[in-house]
């Protein structure tokens, strides 16, 4: 039997790829795009150049060796 029964309901997942994305920033040393989905925003980065991007990440909030990302929403992964 394919597709759902009588008493299930088709579940759809919403999704996002790089190629269909379309490029909302295009600098020389940064291409991005982005995707709402539901009430998450999904980043596709692509660095064209070699670019020490560490200086963007500093002061997220964790542990020095784990930071975390500073968006308000709940984190599904649990500290270990």
């Amino acid at each position: 039997m394919s597709g759902p029964s009588r008493h299930q309901e088709a579940i759809i997942t919403p999704g996002a790829a790089k190629t269909t994305t379309p490029v909302s920033v295009d600098a020389p040393i940064i291409e991005r795009r982005y995707a709402e989905l539901d009430h998450l925003t999904v980043a596709f980065e692509t660095f064209p150049v070699d670019v020490d991007a560490a200086p963007w990440f500093a002061g997220l909030r964790g542990r020095p060796r784990r930071p975390r990302c500073s968006s308000p929403m709940p984190s599904r992964s649990r500290e270990r």
